[in-house]
């Protein structure tokens, strides 16, 4: 490993180690994220005490933080081998455990994202959102709906014929967002209504 490759990963984690959505909630809301909902200084508990304005500005944050020095590597300085995957995860390392906030961070799902708006821009975000919205209306707990969203996303990769770097990529963003999510993993994942009925639709009508 380079020496720029350690640089970058460095800065990678002390960047993903600014956690918008708490400084957000702090100075511009007045309220602390650990009181509000789950606790996760994400952008589903800064939308729920500031609305979607303020949603959408932690979540353009939180990802930016990560998009940039993942997109400055992998696209302007053409580090788009097996180098950008320790670069890629540092800022969602960053983001689970911030140098600036005690190592008390989130779950690090926008973190996530925008390594991956640096990697392929808006193409896997685009069909990850997707994918995300089917398996958010499909299961009932939301981190298994983060969980298959970025499985899901494998054979797409595979199928389109990406890089294998944007496969083992993801890959480590799966193992990373598994990890990042450990303590809602703990129970199985269950099928909502809807899935219910049309399961039990699909094995009368057979």
């Amino acid at each position: 490993m380079n020496q720029s490759v350690i640089l970058w990963t460095v800065l990678g984690y002390l960047s993903g180690s600014v956690l918008y959505s708490r400084l957000i909630a702090r100075y511009f809301l007045r309220v602390n994220l650990d009181s509000v909902g789950d606790g996760n200084p994400g952008t589903f508990n800064v939308g729920r005490v500031g609305g979607g304005k303020w949603a959408g500005l932690a979540f353009a944050l939180d990802c930016s933080k990560a998009a940039v020095p993942v997109g400055l590597c992998y696209v302007v300085w053409g580090m788009n081998g097996w180098e950008i995957i320790p670069i890629a995860l540092a800022p969602i390392i960053g983001h689970k455990y911030p140098l600036f906030f005690g190592f008390k961070g989130g779950k690090a799902i926008a973190a996530a994202a925008g390594a991956w708006v640096g990697i392929a821009q808006w193409e896997v975000i685009t069909i990850g959102s997707l994918l995300l919205l089917f398996w958010y209306f499909s299961v009932e707990n939301s981190a298994w709906a983060t969980q298959f969203m970025t499985w899901s996303l494998m054979p797409y990769l595979y199928l389109t014929h990406k890089p294998d770097t944007w496969l083992y990529a993801m890959l480590a963003t799966i193992l990373t967002l598994a990890w990042t999510h450990q303590a809602d993993l703990h129970k199985p994942p269950r099928p909502k209504n809807w899935v219910k009925r049309a399961w039990n639709l699909w094995q009368t009508s057979s």
